[in-house]
């Protein structure tokens, strides 16, 4: 049995929760949050308890700690549950900065734990389909792919996030590297449309160029919705040598009120964290089988995502090297 606590209470955590009870040797021991009061109704809601962050560390049947709280907290809680010896699941951006991920990895390491890196859109299924015929080569060689999110973000709520590279194209740039591997040659662009007071880019548009002279965009727009018949709303496009792969978010989805927001309609959607906590909880830490993301690929994420938008500063193309772990943590003195 794995033992898991879950610290936040939105919308998110409660797909968490969801997939938590779908797994076969996890088991749900709690759940925590700055306001002890939502701590009490979530755990209502769920059949389970209420913890205080600090009183969760030292509970040893706790094993992993899922960390869905404000995006602010989740560096400062995961480094006190990797410093307690507990493994963890840590929501998209798993850090604010690149440092304080290279020092979240580092302790994970040190520690002996394992830290994993919320990169969910990867477990839709038709992403592992994809996934599975591009490794068999059924479309040929890849020539150009397609990964677009336009969907409109108010700007009352843009306020509580840190902008279209940082939120959005995170997920979109994990999974183009999934699918396609690491780019040698990125650039990007960006700018603010609608918004008065947030100062982060609404729109955010990347171009990576591939080894084999195979190029992709990713676009994040959240000036409006697409609806139209051909949506972009959440779209995947493979051209190869052979045929082309498409995935269409409204080609499967699922309408109800009260959705937070537009892409959480998608069927594929809830199915990927259901898939994703059943990797990390079953095949990882129960079975101890290979793990298809690492803490690592976030780096490289968060890597991109600062050199994207120095490309969008300063209008550069440029080469793109990965950097080691261990090169970051002797740039950023956590030796």
């Amino acid at each position: 049995m794995i033992g898991v606590v879950i610290s936040g209470t939105g919308d998110v955590s409660n797909k968490h929760y969801k997939a938590i009870t779908s797994t076969t040797h996890g088991k749900l021991l709690g759940v925590c949050s700055r306001d002890a009061k939502r701590a009490e109704e979530a755990a209502k809601k769920w059949h389970t308890k209420a913890y205080g962050f600090d009183e969760m560390l030292k509970d040893p049947e706790v094993d992993l700690v899922v960390i869905c709280s404000s995006d602010d907290e989740h560096y400062r809680q995961s480094i006190k549950a990797l410093e307690a010896g507990k493994n963890v699941i840590v929501e998209k951006p798993p850090a604010l900065n690149l440092r304080e991920l290279v020092h979240m990895v580092k302790l994970s390491k040190d520690k002996k734990v394992q830290l994993f890196p919320v990169h969910n859109y990867i477990f839709r299924p038709r992403i592992l389909q994809v996934k599975q015929m591009l490794d068999k080569g059924e479309i040929g060689e890849v020539t150009y792919a397609f990964f677009s999110l336009i969907q409109r973000m108010p700007e009352e709520r843009a306020k509580r996030y840190h902008g279209a590279f940082l939120t959005q194209a995170y997920h979109q740039i994990y999974l183009s590297n999934f699918l396609l591997g690491l780019p040698e040659e990125i650039t990007a662009m960006s700018s603010i449309i609608t918004y008065k007071e947030v100062k982060m880019e609404e729109l955010a548009v990347s171009m990576f160029k591939y080894k084999n002279g195979a190029v992709a965009n990713i676009v994040i727009n959240w000036c409006l919705n697409d609806l139209s018949t051909h949506s972009w709303l959440w779209l995947e496009k493979i051209l190869g040598t052979k045929g082309v792969i498409t995935v269409s978010a409204l080609d499967d989805y699922s309408y109800h009120e009260d959705i937070p927001y537009l892409a959480a309609i998608v069927l594929g959607y809830p199915y990927s964290f259901i898939n994703y906590q059943k990797h990390v909880i079953d095949d990882v830490l129960a079975e101890k089988k290979k793990p298809l993301i690492s803490a690592y690929d976030a780096v490289i994420v968060l890597d991109m995502i600062d050199k994207l938008k120095n490309c969008a500063n300063k209008g550069k193309v440029i080469k793109y090297k990965p950097p080691s772990l261990e090169e970051l943590i002797k740039q950023y003195k956590l030796g």
